[in-house]
């Protein structure tokens, strides 16, 4: 049955039309649509709230990791964060370490102690598990320690020398005044 140029249907019920106008459910029993033959829509990023192509704020997201432009959060929870170079108006760290390849390598860091132990903003070296060199906060006064020693503390007005200094074969041109 055929109805004009663009309207008909087959003795085999398929039906073939140039435009339709569908109110209600289309119930398919069987077959299949071919999604080729189907135009695709076109929409503009703009159209449906995405960024253009160029945009320089496009995040990618894939099994290999999320690469963006600029990351603004206030918590970022990481194993290892890899990076030439932080900068930074605040950083806290419990140790900073020296670059080891081999990460089973003992290496230096410091520590700035947070009060538990010590007193609040000492800056400690440390080697493996050995404590070797220390700016010890004092609360008002300062003393530098070497293995747990101290062998010059200072308040700004005075500075004292402790234990015994050995000057052999090292200083020339020196004046020493004792009071």
């Amino acid at each position: 049955m055929q109805i004009g140029s663009k309207f008909g249907v087959a003795s085999d019920g398929t039906l073939t039309a140039n435009n339709a106008n569908i109110s209600g459910n289309i119930n398919m029993n069987g077959g299949s649509i071919n999604w080729g033959s189907v135009p695709k829509a076109s929409y503009s990023a703009g159209e449906v709230g995405a960024l253009s192509t160029g945009s320089p704020m496009l995040t990618n997201i894939s099994p290999y990791g999320i690469y963006t432009g600029t990351l603004d959060a206030n918590q970022i929870n990481a194993g290892k964060i890899t990076s030439q170079y932080i900068d930074a108006k605040n950083l806290s760290a419990e140790k900073l370490y020296t670059y080891q390849a081999d990460p089973n390598v003992t290496n230096g860091y410091l520590t700035l102690s947070k009060g538990s132990t010590q007193s609040f903003g000492d800056l400690e070296l440390w080697f493996g598990s050995n404590r070797w060199f220390t700016i010890y906060n004092n609360v008002g006064s300062a003393s530098l320690r070497s293995n747990n020693t101290n062998f010059l503390s200072s308040s700004g007005s005075s500075t004292t020398a402790h234990g015994s200094w050995s000057f052999t074969g090292s200083v020339s041109g020196v004046t020493a005044t004792f009071g």
